[in-house]
């Protein structure tokens, strides 16, 4: 197959000339590379397609955390007084956490107070107050 595309390149490019008698032995290896030659193009569509695909769903995941960032930073949460030992912190939404709200009062309670590696601590104390917009704090 390399033989054959080099020598239609050099054919292409006028680099070359047939003669009458050569013609049908480059037909004979034009027809031998032919399926591989048709193997090639399906290949290189679908790595188009996929290429197209990939570039769509970099686009919308860029739009979502575009608008992923605007939803934190119109989030906010106010806390006036604080009488007692008191822990606040951050919940990132996730699909588990989107649908907690449907456990049972006991589950939801051990979610919220348990322990969490991808929460971010925005107030502990025990008296005070906090003011808290899109990921800054100010207690």
């Amino acid at each position: 197959m390399r033989t054959y595309l080099a020598l239609a390149d050099r054919l292409r490019k006028g680099e070359l000339q047939l003669t009458p008698a050569q013609v049908p032995q480059l037909k004979k290896l034009a027809s031998s590379v032919a399926p591989q030659m048709k193997q090639v193009g399906i290949l290189i569509q679908a790595i188009k397609t996929a290429e197209v695909r990939q570039e769509q769903a970099a686009k919308r995941r860029g739009e979502l955390e575009a608008l992923k960032r605007d939803a934190a930073a119109r989030s906010s949460c106010t806390i006036k007084m604080v009488d007692g030992d008191t822990l606040v912190r951050t919940i990132p939404l996730t699909d588990a956490a989107a649908a907690a709200y449907d456990l049972p009062s006991k589950d939801y309670k051990a979610m919220l107070r348990g322990p969490r590696l991808d929460s971010e601590t925005l107030f502990t104390d025990s008296s005070g107050a906090v003011n808290w917009h899109g990921g800054a704090s100010v207690s």
